[in-house]
């Protein structure tokens, strides 16, 4: 099954497609981002076109705040299939979406999540 996504180049897959449940990391961290910025919005912002940059801090925006943040984890522990420990629950893991895509990233592959400082 094939999906149409940005424009590549693959011998095999005729250019702007994908396999679908393919691997590709800069697909997969363009999507997450996009599921993440959706969700922000929506349940946070309540505003599907708010202005949300991928480096826009969610926490000293006033976006979230730690309640959210709770509610933030839930949503990526059931959506992406991750857990969320304590000790990876800080802004270094979930201030932006940056971060929070980088942080499903690394839960994903198996090893242990970025942290940025």
């Amino acid at each position: 099954m094939w999906a149409r996504v940005g424009a590549t180049e693959n011998g095999c897959i005729p250019p702007g497609w994908r396999e679908v449940g393919s691997h590709v990391p800069w697909v997969m961290e363009t999507e997450t981002k996009s599921q993440l910025r959706q969700f922000i919005r929506m349940t946070f912002l309540r505003n599907e076109h708010a202005a949300l940059s991928d480096g826009t801090s969610l926490l000293a925006s006033g976006m979230m705040d730690s309640t959210d943040t709770l509610e933030l984890i839930l949503y990526l522990e059931s959506e992406f299939g991750i857990t969320v420990g304590d000790e990876e629950a800080g802004p270094e893991n979930l201030d932006t979406i940056e971060r929070i895509a980088a942080f499903i990233a690394g839960k994903r592959s198996g090893g242990s999540a970025p942290v940025t400082q």
